[in-house]
């Protein structure tokens, strides 16, 4: 395979990975650990650390590999991680320790996706407007509702709604 060829075919498997989604860009990070600046992979060792991680894709579950690169991932990004990496020590030891973690069937897993935004208080209702006070009932008024009340009650009694008293 001639350079221009192995450029083009490194280039198609970046372009695979863009296409892949953020697993298979992963994996494509994690692949690149093993990279000197001076001396890039070949594709035959490229291909061998996919078979490789193609294994622990099949060994362990997803989410311990997915955390174990994103970790190795952010530990390079941050200048703590020795590179290039020489064997896949580090992320099976991660992805082990990610793996045992993992709570048993009659525990409540631990929530690890971020906290909500704090909720802001609930408005507390507008106070009624005040209300005038009522002046007391007259005697006359009181003497009417009395009045009203005795003819309601004649009334349903005659239509037999309501029991005389």
């Amino acid at each position: 395979m001639s350079e221009s060829e192995l450029k083009f075919a490194k280039k198609a498997i970046a372009q695979i990975a863009l296409m892949g989604g953020e697993h298979t860009q992963q994996v494509l990070a994690y692949i690149k650990l093993f990279s000197a600046p001076e001396q890039p992979l070949s594709l035959e060792q490229t291909y061998e650390i996919l078979l490789t991680v193609a294994d622990f894709w099949a060994t362990y579950p997803a989410h311990a590999w997915q955390i174990a690169i994103a970790h190795l991932i952010e530990q390079n990004q941050s200048g703590n991680l020795e590179t290039p990496l020489v064997n896949h020590n580090l992320l099976i030891d991660m992805m082990e320790t990610v793996a045992n973690f993992e709570p048993d069937d009659d525990e409540t897993p631990i929530n690890t996706a971020p906290p909500p935004p704090p909720i802001a208080p609930p408005k507390s209702p507008d106070p009624p407007p005040a209300q005038a006070q009522r002046p007391s009932p007259t005697d006359e008024q009181k003497e009417q509702r009395h009045q009203q009340a005795k003819g309601l009650m004649k009334m349903l009694e005659s239509k037999k709604l309501l029991k005389p008293i």
